[in-house]
């Protein structure tokens, strides 16, 4: 498969906040899984593979929750 046809779609489930600096939770559908990552200021941290769309939802739930542990905030 073409390289620039593997990710189809790439979606942000949620952006928190910390000291003017943004992290945010995306997830791509790529045409074999689910691809779920946190973005740091542009540089993705974690990278998890997800076979199922209830997967997608708790991966990204348990990082924000890491996230907000840490201080960081959603936006007000």
């Amino acid at each position: 498969m073409e390289a620039s046809l593997r990710w189809l779609v790439e979606t942000t489930l949620w952006e928190l906040w910390k000291d003017g600096r943004q992290a945010k939770c995306v997830v791509r559908l790529r045409t074999d899984a689910f691809e779920v990552a946190v973005v740091y200021e542009g540089l993705r941290m974690v990278t998890r593979d997800c076979s199922r769309q209830r997967d997608v939802r708790h991966v990204a739930a348990e990082e924000r929750r890491a996230w907000e542990s840490y201080g960081w905030a959603a936006a007000s």
